[in-house]
């Protein structure tokens, strides 16, 4: 059986390129947020003074923007969402594409976690790039001049007609540097390039860090690799390689290569990219999952079902917290989580605040004092001990709720709590406070649902082995 990089290893082997952290056109990695946290993004913007053609620039931040979010899935950096700014006739005309590393970068980063994922995803970038350069036969304008033409079509436009919609807003153009043919719909859903003989082999170089274990479950081809999980249905696999077998003129879809994001699927056929706009996110993961739990437990590998966690010891106080935080972001009905205060207090812990709809009360019961539907903003305490967390681990509950001016409090305690810091905690509850517990229990169902989270903290839990 073939044995695949791991992603450290790939992370390792990446950074030692020389180029690792130069910028790498038409490519811009960009770090924004604030003082609350750190957000990356990706962005693809050619300017008008040397590049043009088919609507503006459309096809150049279209399949460059696509690919590199395509490229970073399969070398396991992330799983983005890439989104795109309409030009300035309307859609389909793209003035720019840019992307979120929602897998596994939901979350806002500390500035110490963002000075490891920024060359993380720079050093990807740069290998990425010289593959792209190389598929595309991209160079700089002032050494090979870009050409391009929208007349004639290209033959292989004919016939897509019933499964390219839009056709009346359909963009075309021919190009050089980069050599491609390249067609997008009228709603920008699909997008396809027909390459140079020969790009295959370039692209091929994406091969040995990219073999997802995949399963098929309700209609959707469900992968999981590296941490990252996307589900594409499998109406949308059969429309992708049907366009690539009428493009490349090649009936044989077995080589062809199947890279999911959160937001598109890209197809990479003998000579021909499609990308396919949709829905592939964690977050449909998700929902496959819940249905899979109550139909059957075959595909129990890729959901995780079965895997133990092991905690380091000691914890780090502040990542600790920082995994709590980005769990908290995805929680169902949490509007926002962020740091209630800039540094840490006596007892090596601080408050995050979070604006929750209706969260979970209790365990055990419902013994919180409302139920009905409700914004309510919550306290959280983030807690580590050696042994269980007691009641004298937490400040005054009542204080710390009236300080904030909060609805509630929820308390994460690790390795547990105490039957003293439970009782206390409902007597809370039915004196009308909204109050919850969670220990480990609770985080390791969340990260079996959201795997990219412990590769993201695997200082502080990796799977069992």
């Amino acid at each position: 059986m073939e044995t695949r990089l791991s992603a450290e290893s790939i992370d390792k082997l990446f950074v030692l390129q020389p180029c690792a952290q130069d910028e790498h056109f038409p490519f811009c990695l960009i770090k924004g947020g604030d003082s609350s946290g750190v957000i990356f993004y990706g962005a693809v913007r050619l300017s008008s003074s040397q590049w043009d053609g088919g609507g503006g620039r459309t096809d150049l931040h279209d399949i460059f923007g696509l690919m590199w979010a395509a490229a970073l899935r399969a070398t396991g950096a992330a799983s983005p969402e890439v989104w795109l700014d309409v030009g300035w006739t309307g859609t389909p005309e793209i003035y720019s594409r840019f992307m979120f590393f929602t897998q596994p970068y939901s979350s806002a980063l500390s500035e110490g976690e963002s000075e490891l994922v920024g060359p993380r995803l720079a050093a990807h970038t740069a290998w990425i790039a010289h593959i792209l350069w190389e598929a595309f036969h991209f160079g700089p304008a002032n050494v090979v001049e870009p050409r391009w033409w929208d007349e004639p079509k290209p033959e292989w436009i004919v016939g897509l007609e019933d499964i390219v919609p839009g056709r009346s807003d359909w963009i075309w153009v021919t190009r050089e540097n980069p050599n491609w043919e390249y067609l997008v719909a009228g709603d920008n859903s699909v997008s396809i390039v027909r390459l140079d003989v020969g790009a295959r082999e370039a692209l091929d170089e994406l091969v040995p860090y990219y073999g997802p274990s995949s399963v098929t479950f309700a209609g959707h081809n469900i992968y999981s690799e590296h941490g990252l999980v996307n589900c594409v249905p499998q109406a949308t696999i059969e429309r992708g390689l049907e366009i690539l077998r009428r493009v490349d003129g090649n009936p044989d879809s077995g080589k062809s290569i199947v890279i999911p994001v959160d937001t598109h699927c890209v197809f990479i056929g003998q000579r021909t990219i499609v990308a396919l706009a949709g829905r592939f996110d964690a977050a449909r993961y998700n929902q496959l999952r819940a249905e899979w739990e109550h139909q059957n437990a075959k595909q129990s590998a890729i959901f995780l079902v079965g895997v133990r966690w092991v905690w380091s010891t000691p914890l780090n106080p502040a990542r600790f917290e920082a995994l709590v935080e980005a769990i908290l972001s995805e929680e169902q009905g949490l509007e926002w989580v962020r740091a209630a205060g800039p540094s840490f207090e006596r007892d090596q812990g601080r408050d995050l605040v979070a604006l929750w709809l209706t969260p979970p009360g209790l365990p055990g019961g419902e013994v919180h004092y409302e139920t009905a539907v409700k914004r309510r903003k919550i306290v959280v305490q983030v807690k580590s001990r050696k042994k269980t967390v007691g009641k004298s681990d937490v400040r005054d509950v009542r204080d710390t709720i009236e300080r904030h001016g909060a609805d509630g409090i929820l308390v994460v305690a690790h390795p547990g709590w105490s039957n003293d810091l439970f009782n206390y905690c409902e007597g809370l509850a039915q004196k009308g406070h909204w109050v919850d517990l969670w220990g480990p229990s609770h985080l390791e169902a969340r990260l079996r649902a959201r795997p990219y989270l412990a590769e993201r903290f695997s200082d502080l839990v990796r799977r069992a082995e």
